[in-house]
């Protein structure tokens, strides 16, 4: 299940597009600790939608929830897994099915020294059983920018094909992103399905073109169109459908967004890391703080450009996020264990509910609130957990636990 999020999930004329694996430090965000930021986005809020953002007591990205407020099918959630380096190796999807959220696919990922994905393994929960759909390569530059994403898919019996091909270039003065070649291996052959081509003025995105091989004659596909003001934040993207090889129909979609230009962005903690955001990685590239965004996109009835909604941002004080150490939150011990997961802390159970995941994904556990007695453990086959917690009154990072 790809998920495009509230910025994207229902734009385009229903056209899906094809998701890119462009992350953050790949593009040259500069990351700081959560020292360094006093604000936090929680969330983007309009009259059909709420995105939302829980982060870990270091400020880091735990779980991205999207409530449809009209259509419940296009309500989910994800939640972002991390290593003992606060690293993301593993991202669990939950769709809303029959009024509650209902596991239905996870990525994990293998993560090198440098701290950089290289492998990536997607399984999707079919026909009663956790099935592996495929499994990707990260392949980096001396720079360590992203320089190609390779997709196998799977046939079964650990057996695998090449599916897919991304191919990053960048600027060799500039640094910044240039094309991404998508390719797919048709019989054994790649072929060259699309390009898309990055523009900036000065070091700030203009535009950028997307066009496609049809039977050997390139055409146009789509383009989006970016805006931005003197103090740099972006003020409108325009999407336009593509023409034949050379021309764009009109406007079908775009953002109009306003800021408090009294209040910078520089300390404010942003979700970058988030799925929803991925297809457009200036989401979150801004001088000031935003505050509403505006959304316009075609009337099937008029088939003219129309105002959708507005959204709103919220945000409020990091203080308390990076203010405890996640041990002293909640201990669960002994670990490794073979009898039961215990746990203490110095909080109300009563604030906290507890799932612990095996890591096929299977849901072996869930209470509203940590039980006083513990979670006996005695008939779960031996491997490695996942315990996740959920709270209204702190952030708490999933932990692992070895049953023996």
């Amino acid at each position: 299940m790809s998920q495009i999020g509230f910025a994207q999930n229902r734009h385009f004329n229903n056209k899906i597009y094809k998701p890119n694996h462009i992350e953050p430090e790949m593009i040259g965000l500069n990351f700081r600790n959560t020292t360094d930021f006093s604000t936090k986005l929680d969330s983007i809020k309009s009259e059909s939608h709420c995105l939302s953002f829980e982060y870990d007591y270091a400020g880091r990205l735990l779980v991205e929830k999207n409530i449809d407020k009209y259509d419940p099918t296009f309500t989910w959630k994800s939640e972002y897994v991390k290593n003992a380096n606060g690293i993301t190796e593993r991202i669990n999807s939950y769709s809303y099915l029959s009024n509650q959220f209902v596991m239905t696919c996870y990525q994990e990922f293998e993560i090198d020294s440098l701290g950089r994905r290289t492998q990536r393994i997607n399984v999707n929960y079919i026909s009663s059983s956790w099935e592996i759909g495929g499994k990707g390569f990260y392949y980096y530059y001396p720079d360590g920018k992203l320089k190609e994403y390779k997709q196998l898919i799977h046939l079964g019996s650990d057996v695998y094909d090449d599916l897919s091909r991304e191919i990053y270039e960048y600027d060799s003065i500039t640094g910044l992103l240039k094309t991404v070649t998508y390719l797919y291996c048709d019989y054994g052959t790649w072929d060259t399905s699309m390009i898309d081509s990055y523009y900036y003025n000065g070091n700030v995105l203009s535009y950028v073109t997307s066009r496609y091989n049809d039977y050997g004659t390139w055409k146009n596909d789509h383009k989006f169109e970016y805006d931005h003001s003197a103090l740099g934040n972006y003020m409108e993207r325009r999407y336009y459908p593509g023409s034949g090889t050379s021309s764009w129909d009109s406007v079908s979609d775009k953002y109009v967004w306003r800021y408090d230009e009294t209040q910078s962005s520089a300390n404010v903690l942003f979700p970058h890391e988030a799925e929803s955001f991925m297809l457009d990685f200036t989401w979150f590239d801004m001088t000031n703080l935003r505050t509403e965004e505006d959304w316009y996109t075609i009337d099937q009835n008029t088939m003219q450009l129309a105002f959708i909604e507005t959204a709103t941002y919220y945000y409020s004080p990091v203080s308390g996020i990076d203010n405890f150490d996640n041990d002293e939150v909640v201990k669960v011990y002994p670990n490794p264990t073979s009898d039961k997961i215990n746990f203490s802390s110095d909080l109300n159970y009563k604030n906290i509910s507890v799932d612990v995941l095996s890591i096929d994904g299977k849901k072996m556990a869930s209470f509203n609130n940590i039980p006083d007695d513990g979670i006996s453990v005695t008939d779960w086959p031996s491997g490695l957990y996942v315990v996740l917690f959920n709270s209204d009154k702190v952030n708490i990072k999933p932990q692992k636990i070895q049953i023996r």
